[in-house]
């Protein structure tokens, strides 16, 4: 499965930040597939306004907001490729901004979509589970997890639950959610320099991974945030293993950017966050 998790940071100097994590290993029911999987996605939202010439062609607003998955990636994993191209094209014809309760419940209806469509073949495909998050324009960070209830048809659908975001509440999806809330409360009351209280949850992922006992947790931490109205995916910064000076390894979805190389003649820019 996976441990996951969706808290509020307010480190200071920064503003509150909506903060979202995960371990990157697929597995099935029998052993580890992939380490290199993907459980945390930054969705792109761009909506366009008729121009002068009448087509919708000019951007009015462009975020992104971040989703969080647990329990069934052939499932998560579509949700995320359907939602790329559809929220991506928006259109009004007055400008007009979504705010994350609309978006959730609109990743909602897509969610049930692919679990209506799985269920009648895997009795386990309503265990998915996924949390959007994302910031407003005045910089307001909320965040939904996507809870099945049954319709008035006696049918499976996924509606938005706001989540709380209160300074020290982390919301943990996934493996082994009792025990990952009573190691934050151990590592958060301890609030040691390279395990803050605010990045508390990062650790207990980290944790979970490097345990052998859980194999169902594994390969490297992704991280996200929220930062100037939009969310953001951050590769994770890991320290050398081998003795100095060995470089430090810079992992997005455990693989090594480095290795990837260039894009042309463009380099790799994105953004990183230490893990200890």
């Amino acid at each position: 499965m996976t441990l996951a998790a969706t808290w509020c940071s307010y480190e200071p100097p920064a503003p509150p930040r909506l903060w979202m994590a995960s371990d990157s290993r697929i597995s099935d029911d029998e052993a580890p597939l992939i380490d290199q999987g993907l459980k945390l996605f930054e969705v792109p939202i761009i909506c366009r306004a008729p121009g002068p010439t009448g087509f919708f062609d000019q951007i009015v607003f462009e975020s992104a907001i971040g989703l969080v998955a647990a329990g069934g990636s052939l499932v998560f994993q579509h949700v995320y490729g359907s939602l790329v191209p559809l929220l991506a094209n928006l259109i009004r014809p007055v400008p007009v901004v979504p705010s994350t309760s609309q978006l959730a419940s609109f990743v909602g209806r897509v969610m049930t979509i692919y679990v209506r469509s799985l269920g009648h073949r895997r009795h386990d495909a309503g265990r998915v589970m996924i949390i959007v998050g994302g910031e407003s324009l005045t910089g307001q960070a909320s965040a939904y997890k996507l809870i099945p209830q049954v319709d008035t048809q006696d049918l499976l659908e996924f509606v938005p639950m706001q989540l709380e975001l209160a300074d020290g509440v982390v919301h943990f999806i996934g493996d082994r959610t009792d025990e990952a809330q009573s190691m934050y409360r151990d590592i958060a009351m301890r609030d040691e320099p390279g395990a803050s209280r605010q990045r508390a949850a990062l650790n207990v992922i980290r944790n979970f991974i490097d345990d052998p006992e859980i194999p169902s947790v594994g390969g490297e931490v992704q991280i996200g945030y929220s930062a100037g109205g939009r969310f953001r995916r951050v590769a994770s910064v890991v320290p050398g293993t081998e003795p100095p000076p060995s470089r430090s390894r810079y992992l997005l979805n455990s693989i090594d950017l480095e290795e990837l190389g260039s894009v042309g003649d463009c380099a790799l820019g994105i953004d990183a966050v230490a893990i200890v």
